[in-house]
This record gives structure tokens, sequence and C-alpha cells, in this order.
């Protein structure tokens, strides 16, 4: 007797299963399943493709781009920016008027940081860092340094000296592909030229 309900049961799920599957209107796909339209009809969910598709904003446009760097996080291979603007000659003028500057109209340089987003970027496995003591110039021998190692190094350099994360300190950082590929540490003069 058990063997017979067993063999019930599994007839019962059998025919549920088929008519769940034609219950959409549609052929069943591969394997039983419904097909994209039968699954969209049953969850409510629109099967009309989007007009034009959609592609992810780059965090940061590829180019050379003035920023500080605010944080660094070795173990995933990325680092926090803030963007800034560097100006010259006259507008560099206008913003230190601006910002209330004495003298501002001797002012050849000027950071501007317009906004407060930070954009996280990934570093690419060749990053080069350079502008302070370049990571790895006293190592010898074929051993892989990866971008955790750099990242880390540049952690520990930013943490012993912090003045190289705000003006007159400024990273110049190289984007491709949205991905970090030079780090260039630069001190920019923004004495007042009197």
């Amino acid at each position: 007797m058990p063997t017979r309900h067993v063999v019930n049961l599994a007839a019962g799920c059998l025919l549920a299963l088929t008519l769940g599957a034609c219950a959409g209107g549609g052929p069943a796909g591969a394997g039983g399943a419904p097909t994209r339209p039968a699954a969209a009809a049953a969850t409510g969910a629109s099967t009309t493709a989007p007009s034009r598709p959609v592609t992810p904003r780059a965090v940061l446009a590829d180019g050379r781009h003035p920023a500080y760097v605010t944080a660094i996080r070795p173990g995933a291979g990325t680092v926090t920016l803030d963007v800034v603007e560097v100006l010259r000659d006259r507008e560099a003028v206008k913003a230190a008027a601006r910002a209330g500057a004495a003298y501002a109209q001797t002012y050849a340089l000027w950071i501007e940081n317009g906004n407060d987003r930070l954009r996280t970027l990934r570093a690419a496995p060749d990053l080069r860092i350079d502008g302070l003591i370049e990571f790895g110039t006293c190592e010898r021998g074929a051993r892989r340094i990866t971008v955790g190692h750099k990242l880390r190094w540049l952690q520990g350099e930013l943490r012993r000296h912090p003045a190289y994360t705000r003006s007159p300190y400024v990273f110049w950082v190289t984007v491709r592909g949205g991905v970090i590929h030079r780090l260039h540490l630069e001190k920019l003069n923004l004495t007042p030229a009197c």
C-alpha cells in the first residue's frame, strides 16, 4: 500500500508542474520552466525591453584629475578620492578673492574644492605611485608586488605624513576605464607672489 501512495503523489506533482508551466499561456522553456513572458505575466513584470540600454555612469572620467586621497582599503584594492580643481592665473585670483584670501590678486595657483562628493575607485594591478619616495625602489628580486602591498605602503606613508592629504599637496590621479593607474603626489606653490 505505501508504494501506491508514493506513485500517486509523484503523478500528482508531475500533473501540477505540467499545469503550472502551461498556466502562463506559453510553452514551457528548458527543463519545464515557464518562458520569460509566462514568468513576467505571473509576477506582473513588464515584458517590453527598455528603449535604450542602461549603462552605469563612470565614477570618474578617464583622464588626469587633481584630488586628495581620503581613504585607502588595501584588502579591497580601492582608493577614495576627493576631487578638487587646481586653478591658475586669473581663475586662481578670482577663487582666492571669493575665499577672502589676503592679497588675492597675487595668487597664481589656487586649489578649490567645490563639493564634498567622494569617489571610490579600484586600483589597477600595475598601479604606479610616485612623487614621494617610490615604493619598491630598494627592493631586489623578482618578487611580484601586488596592488594590495602598494596601497598598504601608501596608507602608511599618509599616516606618517598627514600633510600629504590636504593643500598644498595634491595627488594627480590617472584614470582609465574607471580604474586608477597612477597616483602622483605634487606640492603646489600656493604662496602669494609679492
